[in-house]
């Protein structure tokens, strides 16, 4: 769910499709796949996985901005101190191969 919404703001179509097509089969639902990739904040979604997602977000954009505020709101709703590292890492982690690896990507019509 973090790598497709992610995904489409990092603008990577490839990304959004493949994750997607993951989403779709876990979530045992077609739409949610869809709704977060084109607008996670209206998707049929929980508040919790709006919230994980508006911290993933914020990684993606705006880590410089991340603060102890975002880690309370996280907090509040039943994320411990583990999963607010693997939301920022789930992120941060393909956006960076993404980066390495842009050339190759463009390169084959990926990305």
């Amino acid at each position: 769910m973090i790598v497709v919404a992610t995904s489409n703001v990092n603008q990577c179509q490839y990304c959004v499709i493949a994750h997607g097509a993951i989403l779709r089969i876990r979530a045992k639902n077609p739409l949610i796949a869809d709704q977060v990739a084109t607008n996670y904040r209206k998707a049929d979604i929980s508040d919790r996985q709006k919230v994980m997602l508006d911290f993933a977000m914020k990684v993606s954009q705006t880590a410089h901005l991340v603060g102890e505020a975002d880690f309370e709101t996280l907090k509040r709703h039943g994320f411990t101190e583990d999963d607010l590292w693997d939301i920022a890492l789930r992120e941060n982690t393909p956006q960076r191969f993404k980066e390495k690896f842009r050339l190759q990507a463009l390169a084959k019509g990926l990305c």
